[in-house]
């Protein structure tokens, strides 16, 4: 199996456009490795924030993407691990074709956010 890390990419906290990529918004961004060398991905996280319906929560992720080649390999599980090992509980958005893959790693479904209409998660890893 892969061995998954996360490489944190600077930003530059007094510049606000910095804290925005690809219209991404988020206090930390982080590249998701493989092995050491392989970009697996992007993850994008708000700290000491609420989710889109006002739950309250440590670690939000903003966009977590995985580059085509490497969705519907069993990536994410492990990836949410390492988030989860690095962040404790973590709260996260899924649109329809995601929520199923959420809830097939044990994530718990929070409800409805009734401003997006996304289904809010909550993940920790060993959870069920």
């Amino acid at each position: 199996m892969v061995k998954i890390s996360l490489k944190e990419i600077p930003v530059d906290r007094d510049n606000e456009e910095s804290l925005t990529y690809c219209d991404v918004g988020g206090d930390r961004l982080f590249e998701i490795v493989g092995d050491k060398t392989v970009t697996l991905g992007h993850v994008f996280i708000s700290e000491d924030t609420e989710t889109p319906s006002g739950i309250p929560c440590k670690t939000y992720i903003n966009w977590l993407e995985l580059l085509t080649v490497f969705q519907n390999r069993g990536f994410l599980r492990p990836i949410m691990n390492v988030l989860s090992e690095k962040f404790g509980e973590i709260y996260l958005s899924a649109a329809d074709r995601t929520e199923e893959k959420y809830r097939g790693i044990g994530a718990i479904s929070m409800g409805i956010d009734d401003f997006t209409g996304l289904e809010i998660f909550r993940y920790k890893k060993g959870a069920r």
